[in-house]
């Protein structure tokens, strides 16, 4: 009923994933639950974002003022005790709605749920965006705690990682561009 992506660089707590199952129990209206990422220390780890948009990844690429510098919600100023509606779910722990799946745009089936064209960064948000393409919530669900590790191996090759992130950020863009407001 459900499928679980989840990174190797990740330590589960205890009851994250029931949680994240119960709360979909729940909440018919969500297509996916994210876990709130901690960073190892136990600190908060941004995990989700607002739809992505061109102006706001200039800003950020450039370092310009009055944008947030990394692009997502400002999480750490959240009630951490109910969930929040948002856009973009990092795909380091993603629970999703087996029922949502099956009926997305572009639909790679199940067994495959992202999109091959993207490699290492951006298959999540394309996910997210197709979820809520399809009228499907999505929600970051902070009782749901997951150590992520993050960037272990992607700092072993630095400069071929932000070309790649560049890289996927260009073909969300292509695929969603007309959809997304610039």
């Amino acid at each position: 009923e459900y499928v679980l992506l989840l990174n190797p660089d990740t330590e589960v707590r205890p009851e994250a994933l029931e949680r994240l199952v119960g709360f979909l129990e729940v909440n018919s209206e969500a297509g996916a639950a994210g876990a709130r990422l901690l960073n190892h220390d136990g600190s908060l780890q941004y995990s989700c974002s607002p739809e992505p948009s061109v102006s706001r990844e200039f800003a950020r690429l450039f370092h310009l003022p009055g944008i947030r510098p990394d692009g997502y919600y400002p999480m750490d100023e959240w009630d951490q005790n109910r969930p929040h509606q948002v856009d973009v779910l990092l795909g380091a722990c993603l629970m999703l709605r087996r029922r949502a799946l099956e009926g997305l745009p572009g639909n790679f089936g199940v067994d495959r749920v992202l999109d091959e064209d993207y490699f290492v960064y951006s298959e999540e948000v394309d996910l997210c965006f197709r979820l809520r393409q399809s009228g499907w919530k999505l929600f970051w669900v902070p009782w749901a705690e997951v150590v992520h590790f993050g960037a272990q191996s992607t700092e072993q090759v630095p400069v071929e990682m932000f070309l790649n992130l560049y890289r996927g950020k260009v073909l969300y863009f292509r695929k969603h561009l007309s959809l997304i407001h610039i």
